[in-house]
C-alpha cells in the first residue's frame, strides 16, 4: 500500500514537472481555448443585443455622472467636515449647480447660439475666401514651381474640400432625424445623469466594500490597495485636466477678445472641451482659430499664434506642474500613442477615454507583476 502510494506521488510529480518544463503548452491551450470562445461568441452574438443596447443607454449618463462625482466630492467632504450632513451637502451642490445651469443658459448660450448661426450663414463666403486665398497663394513663384513638379493644382483641391465640408456640414445640420435622436439622447441624459450622480455622492464611498464582498478576507488588503490607486489615478486625471482645461479657455477668451477675433467665445469654448484629450486637444483648438483668422488677415493669423504660444506657455510652465505634476508619470510619446490608437479604434469616445483606461491598466499591470514577484 505504501509503496503504490509512494508511486502515484512520483507519477503525480513527473507529470507537475513536465508542465512546469513545457509551458508553451499551457500558453497554447489558453489560446486555443480563447480563440474557441470567441468563435463562439460570433455565432450567438444576436444574445447579446438586448444586453448591449442597454449597456450603449445608460453608458454615457454613468460616464458623466462619474465625472460629475469627481469634481463634486471634495466638495460635499469638505461641507461635512464643517459639520453640515451628506445629503443637506449634496442639496445644496444641487442647488449651486442649478443656479449656474440657469446662468449659462440665460447668459451664455445665447452667445453661443448667435455666433454658431453666424458662422453657419458665413460658410459659403468663408469657402470662397478660402479658395481665393489658396488660389492667390497658388499664383506665388515657389509654389508655382512645386506644383508643376508634383503637377497638382492647390487651389482645386482647397475647392473641392471646402465644398465637400460645406455640403457634409448642411446635411449634418439639415438632418431632421439625427437632430431629434440627439435630443432624446440628451434629454435622457439630463434625466438620469442626476439621479445617478446622487447615488454616487451619497454611496460611493462604499462601492470598494461591496466589491470586497466578493474577495476573500486574506486578498481583501491588496485589492482595496488596487482600488485605492485605481480611484487615485481616475480622480488626478479628471480633476487635473478639467482645471487647465477651464483655465486655458478663460485665457484664450480673454486672449481672442484683445486680439479682435471673429467667434472668440465660441473658439474659447471648443478649445476649453479639446484640450481634456492632451497634446492633441491643442492642435484641434487652434485649428479652427487659423482658418478664420486666415480669412480675416494674415496679420490676425500672426496675432492668433501668439495667443495660443503664450497661453501653452502658461499652461506648461505653471498651470498643469501645479494642477496635474507628475501623478500619472506617462510620458508624453506614450501619451499621444495611446490616444491616436484609442482614436482609430473607439473614435472620439476612445480618445476621451484612452488616458483613464490607461492608468486603470497601468494599476492592474503594477499589482499583478507584483503579485507575480512576491509568489514565485
Amino acid at each position: 500500500m505504501v509503496l503504490l502510494e509512494k508511486v502515484n506521488i512520483r507519477k503525480r510529480d513527473k507529470l507537475k514537472k513536465f508542465f512546469r518544463e513545457q509551458n508553451y503548452l499551457a500558453v497554447l491551450l489558453g489560446f486555443a481555448l480563447l480563440f474557441i470562445n470567441i468563435l463562439l461568441l460570433t455565432k450567438i452574438s444576436f444574445v447579446f443585443t438586448p444586453f448591449i443596447v442597454f449597456l450603449k443607454t445608460i453608458f454615457f449618463p454613468v460616464l458623466l455622472a462619474g465625472v460629475l462625482f469627481y469634481i463634486l466630492h471634495p466638495f460635499v467632504s469638505l461641507l461635512e467636515k464643517k459639520g453640515v450632513s451628506r445629503i443637506v451637502s449634496i442639496a445644496s451642490i444641487y442647488i449651486i449647480e442649478l443656479g449656474l445651469f440657469v446662468f449659462l443658459v440665460v447668459t451664455v448660450i445665447p452667445i453661443i447660439k448667435d455666433q454658431i448661426d453666424a458662422l453657419i450663414d458665413n460658410l459659403p463666403y468663408f469657402g470662397h475666401e478660402i479658395e481665393r486665398a489658396a488660389r492667390r497663394f497658388g499664383e506665388s513663384n515657389l509654389l508655382g514651381k512645386i506644383q508643376e513638379n508634383l503637377n497638382i493644382d492647390v487651389a482645386s483641391m482647397v475647392k473641392d474640400y471646402t465644398v465637400d465640408f460645406t455640403k457634409s456640414l448642411s446635411s449634418v445640420t439639415g438632418n431632421v432625424t439625427g437632430f431629434l435622436s440627439t435630443v432624446t439622447e440628451v434629454v435622457l441624459t439630463f434625466v438620469m445623469v442626476p439621479f445617478i450622480l446622487f447615488y454616487l455622492l451619497k454611496d460611493g464611498e462604499q462601492l470598494p466594500n461591496h466589491f470586497l464582498k466578493f474577495i476573500s478576507e486574506q486578498r481583501q488588503p491588496a485589492a482595496m490597495r488596487i482600488l485605492d490607486d485605481m480611484h487615485y489615478a481616475i480622480s488626478s486625471y479628471i480633476r487635473g485636466q478639467i482645471i487647465v482645461s477651464l483655465f486655458i479657455g478663460i485665457m484664450l477668451l480673454i486672449g481672442y477678445l484683445i486680439i479682435g477675433i471673429k467667434y472668440a467665445v465660441l473658439l474659447a469654448i471648443l478649445a476649453m472641451i479639446v484640450n481634456i484629450v492632451p497634446y492633441v486637444g491643442p492642435i484641434i483648438a487652434i485649428t479652427p482659430a487659423l482658418i478664420i483668422a486666415f480669412i480675416d488677415s494674415p496679420s490676425m493669423v500672426l496675432k492668433v499664434i501668439i495667443v495660443m504660444m503664450i497661453v501653452q506657455l502658461a499652461e506648461g510652465k505653471f498651470i498643469s506642474p501645479q494642477v496635474m505634476g507628475k501623478k500619472l508619470d506617462i510620458h508624453p510619446i506614450t501619451i499621444i500613442f495611446i490616444i491616436l490608437t484609442a482614436g482609430n479604434l473607439f473614435g472620439i469616445m476612445g480618445i476621451i477615454l484612452a488616458i483613464p483606461g490607461y492608468a486603470i491598466l497601468k494599476v492592474l499591470v503594477t499589482h499583478g507583476y507584483r503579485f507575480v514577484k512576491l509568489n514565485t
